[in-house]
């Protein structure tokens, strides 16, 4: 009977819309969580962080899939899932939730940047699912591939560790979202060469804009710098 039950689970989460609901469900409960741990720095409370999670996971969603239009130019595309969507337009929502709100941008985009985190890489684990964005043969093994969406997980994890303990004992200042910026472009683009795609170029699409992840990054965490030491000063 148990056998028959975890067959029939696995096989409902080998589609990958079913998948997709399961990780977005558990990236919003992450979310509702990871809000309440800081309901004084962001004036939040039991019932409101609820519609702030949800509205967390819908945008998120909508920037991913409307990222992967905007990529090939194509409406047909919709439904399709690019991270760097997130990576690019998440800040939308951290930016309209702090102003409309009167809170602290510096809270809003460090506490923001670890619960997107969580749920970008809950992704992974359905495109390890769902059998997508897989590597490319291993020194040229007929059975091996590259581990690239097993070494995104463990990049996601790392990243979440250190930015959720600054966070937490407030050591960010607004570096987080930058910080996650640098990195992911840095990351992104090595791991790229370890993917499979579909043409024949040496660069890929994903290599752009990690390269613009990288640039926004270093230049928004310089800003920070500047204007802080002249605070200080």
């Amino acid at each position: 009977m148990g056998g028959d039950f975890i067959n029939a689970l696995t096989n409902w989460l080998k589609d990958g819309r079913h998948a997709l609901i399961v990780i977005l469900v558990i990236g919003t409960v992450f979310t509702y969580w990871w809000l309440l741990q800081f309901r004084d720095r962001l004036r939040l409370n039991a019932f409101t962080a609820v519609p702030a999670a949800l509205v967390h996971t819908a945008f998120g969603v909508l920037c991913v899939m409307s990222f992967a239009v905007l990529e090939v130019w194509d409406i047909s595309a919709f439904g399709n899932l690019s991270i760097f969507g997130a990576t690019f337009f998440m800040p939308i929502l951290f930016f309209a939730f702090a102003k409309l709100g009167k809170r602290s941008a510096a809270d809003v985009f460090d506490i923001g940047c670890v619960s997107m985190l969580f749920t970008l890489l809950c992704s992974r684990f359905n495109c390890l699912i769902s059998g997508c964005c897989y590597g490319i043969s291993f020194f040229g093994s007929d059975t091996v591939l590259w581990p690239t969406r097993e070494l995104e997980i463990a990049f996601y994890a790392v990243l979440i560790t250190v930015l959720a303990i600054k966070t937490k004992r407030n050591q960010s200042r607004g570096r987080n979202y930058p910080i996650y910026m640098i990195a992911y472009g840095v990351f992104r683009f090595i791991l790229e060469w370890f993917r499979f795609y579909g043409g024949n170029s040496v660069i890929h699409r994903a290599h752009i804009w990690a390269v613009v992840s990288l640039c926004l990054g270093l230049s928004i965490l310089a800003e920070i710098n500047t204007k802080q030491k002249k605070v200080r000063s």
